[in-house]
C-alpha cells in the first residue's frame, strides 16, 4: 500500500500538483474505489474531464444509499478531481487489487499532518472520558482526522469551512463505514444553533484572507475572534458535556479575549489548559495548547507538556491547580 501511494504522490507531484491536492485526491479515489468494490458501482473513466464526468452521472443512477448518493452528486457538482491517464491507472489499480485507502495513511501529505493527527487522537481522549454524550461535533472540520474516532459510537456532526471539505469529511468517513452530518457552515462569519455533547475545535482552521495576512501574522489575527467563538459554542453544550478546542498559544492571554475569558471562568466553564510541544503547532515557531471547557469547575487544571510526548500529555508532571476565581491569565507557565 505504501509503495502505491508513493508512486502515486511521485507522478503527482511531476505534474504540478501540491501535498493537499493530492491529499484529496487519493481520498476522493478511495472512495469512489470502495463504491465499485463494496457497492458494484461501474468503474469510472478518469483519463479527461467529459469522460469522468459522464461516469460519475451514470454512477448517481447506481447508488442506493443516500448519503452516499449525496456524495456522489456533490463530487459531480463540485468537480474537483484532475483527470488525467495517470490518475485513472492509480484508480485501476486499487479496484484490481481491492485496496481502499483510509486517510491515516495519507496523514503525512499535510504540512505536520502525523502531529496534527496526534493531538486530535489526544483531543478524543479527553471528550471520549466515559460521559454520556450522544452528538459528537467537530466545528472546524476539513478532513476526518478527528471524527474518524468515534467508531460509530457517537452520532457525527461536522461544521465544514467549505464545501469541498464538507464533501472530502463525509466521504472519508464513509470510507471507514460512518455515516455522518457535514453541513458548510463559517463559525466565524454564519450564524448556527444546536445542541451537542461533545464538541471539538481546531481553532487554526478559522477563516481568514490568506494573501493579506501572512501566518505569523494570522495566528495574531485568530485569537481576536477565537473567544467569541467558543463562548458561542459553550452555549451549545448540554449540561453534561465537555468541549476541547486547539488553539495557538497567543489566545491564552490576548487582550480581544479577556472580558470573554474573565465570564468564562465566572461562569466556572474552564477545566484544563494543556501547553502542547512545538511540534504539534501549525507554524512550529510558536507554542500551541488543548483548552478543556465542562460545566461547574471551581478550579482550573494547568498541564505544561511543551517536552512531552503529545499522548502522554495528560500524564505530564507539571502541573498547577488554581481557584478559578483567582485566575488572571490562562498562561501560568
Amino acid at each position: 500500500m505504501r509503495e502505491i501511494i508513493e508512486e502515486f504522490t511521485k507522478i503527482s507531484k511531476a505534474n504540478g500538483y501540491k501535498n493537499k491536492h493530492i491529499y484529496y485526491a487519493i481520498n476522493i479515489l478511495s472512495y469512489l474505489v470502495k463504491l465499485s468494490i463494496k457497492e458494484g458501482i461501474d468503474p469510472l473513466n478518469l483519463e479527461n474531464k467529459a469522460n469522468y464526468l459522464a461516469t460519475l452521472e451514470r454512477a448517481i443512477k447506481q447508488v442506493d444509499d443516500p448519503l452516499d448518493k449525496a456524495v456522489v452528486e456533490a463530487l459531480a457538482t463540485y468537480d474537483y478531481l484532475y483527470c488525467k491517464p495517470f490518475v485513472q491507472q492509480f484508480y485501476q489499480s486499487l479496484i484490481d487489487n481491492k485496496q481502499i485507502i483510509a486517510t491515516k495513511e495519507t496523514n503525512s501529505l499535510w504540512k505536520n499532518g502525523d502531529h496534527l493527527a496526534k493531538v486530535y487522537e489526544l483531543a478524543y481522549k479527553i471528550l471520549d472520558d466515559g460521559s454520556s454524550g450522544e452528538i459528537l461535533l467537530d466545528c472546524c472540520a476539513a478532513n476526518d482526522m478527528f471524527l474518524r474516532h468515534g467508531e460509530g459510537k457517537y452520532q457525527l456532526c461536522g461544521f465544514a469551512p467549505n464545501d469541498l471539505a464538507t464533501i472530502l469529511t463525509t466521504a472519508q468517513l464513509k470510507i471507514s463505514d460512518l455515516n455522518s452530518d457535514i453541513k458548510e457552515v463559517d463559525i466565524v462569519l454564519d450564524e448556527y444553533d444546536g445542541r451537542y455533547d461533545l464538541i471539538f475545535g481546531d481553532m487554526h482552521n478559522f477563516a481568514y484572507d490568506q494573501k493579506s495576512c501572512p501566518f505569523n501574522e494570522d495566528i495574531f489575527m485568530q485569537s481576536m475572534t477565537v473567544w467569541q467563538n467558543i463562548y458561542h459554542l459553550f452555549s451549545l453544550l448540554s449540561a453534561q458535556g465537555k468541549m476541547v478546542f486547539f488553539v495557538s498559544w497567543v489566545a491564552l492571554d490576548h487582550l480581544k479575549g479577556l472580558n470573554i475569558r474573565k465570564e468564562l471562568l465566572a461562569a466556572k466553564a474552564i477545566e484544563k489548559v494543556i501547553l502542547l510541544p512545538q511540534e504539534a503547532a501549525m507554524d512550529q515557531r510558536f507554542d500551541c495548547a488543548l483548552l478543556v471547557f465542562s460545566h461547574g469547575n471551581d478550579d482550573v487544571t494547568f498541564i505544561d507538556a511543551r517536552k512531552d510526548d503529545i499522548i502522554s500529555a495528560l500524564q505530564s508532571p507539571i502541573k498547577k491547580t488554581l481557584k478559578a476565581d483567582k485566575v488572571t491569565s490562562l498562561n501560568v507557565f
